[in-house]
């Protein structure tokens, strides 16, 4: 058994975090949840007459970063997105395409964008960054709509990255 106390003994909280991304500021105010994307490096077998040999891998793998955003009620953040993922994806014409490079379009500044979550301590101080490096939109959930409710729930649509890689780092 440790005898070690650590220094911090409260718990992270779930809900002390903000997302920034520098294409996107309007998104930041209808985020939901943010799932920090899980990592892996599977081991390499390296093959053998009598058992597999497993070796480290040498390249780390990350999953899509998925956020979940309400809806506006001008559906500005859905169209954004929607509009970023059409130029770079399906553009109509040539020029969607080359807008968005050129930053003419929305959302500015080319293809790419970096992200970043802000997660704080329990007495709601930055504490920590993920960032995430080239990010892009892979996917974008559908919208249902529905006349059956009697009450107004929030609607709610998810979006995931890809990115070339991300860093974590402390701001203490």
């Amino acid at each position: 058994m440790s005898t070690k106390t650590p220094k911090n003994i409260n718990f992270l909280s779930p809900n002390g975090f903000e997302l920034v991304i520098q294409k996107l500021p309007h998104i930041e105010w209808f985020v939901q949840d943010v799932e920090i994307p899980g990592v892996d490096a599977p081991e390499v077998v390296q093959p053998n007459p009598l058992v597999p040999i497993k070796q480290q891998a040498d390249q780390m793998n990350f999953s899509p970063l998925s956020i979940s955003l309400a809806h506006d009620e001008e559906m500005k953040c859905w169209e954004e997105l929607f509009k970023w993922k059409l130029g770079i994806a399906f553009p109509n014409e040539s020029k969607e395409h080359a807008d968005l490079k050129k930053g003419s379009t929305l959302p500015p500044n080319g293809l790419f964008s970096d992200l970043s979550i802000i997660v704080a301590t329990s007495h709601h101080n930055p504490n920590l960054i993920f960032t995430f490096k080239d990010a892009f939109p892979i996917s974008i959930s559908s919208l249902s709509l529905t006349s059956k409710n009697t009450d107004v729930p929030t609607l709610n649509f998810t979006v995931s990255f890809s990115y070339t890689s991300f860093s974590f780092d402390r701001l203490k």
